[in-house]
């Protein structure tokens, strides 16, 4: 099961939009809290924020909780704890 949700990412592609993917992708994680794909997702937009980096990090470290083999959130994470 692969479910991505397409508004969150979509959003997350338009300019001025970021709040708007956040909003979608933690009503995703509500809706099925082991959704890793969604805690990605949430992390890289809540990274890009000022002041988004100690949720961003939860978030991988969730990810890597439910797919530890996941490479791009172990760097994302290495990346945010190192800065």
């Amino acid at each position: 099961f692969n479910f991505v949700p397409p508004k969150g990412i979509e959003l997350s592609r338009l300019p001025g939009r970021r709040a708007d993917a956040i909003a979608h992708y933690r009503a995703a994680i509500a809706l099925k809290p082991d959704y890793w794909e969604a805690h990605f997702n949430l992390g890289l937009a809540l990274a890009a924020e000022p002041d988004g980096t100690a949720e961003a990090i939860r978030h991988f470290e969730t990810v890597l909780r439910l797919q530890p083999d996941c490479a791009p959130a172990r760097e994302m994470l290495e990346q945010l704890v190192a800065d």
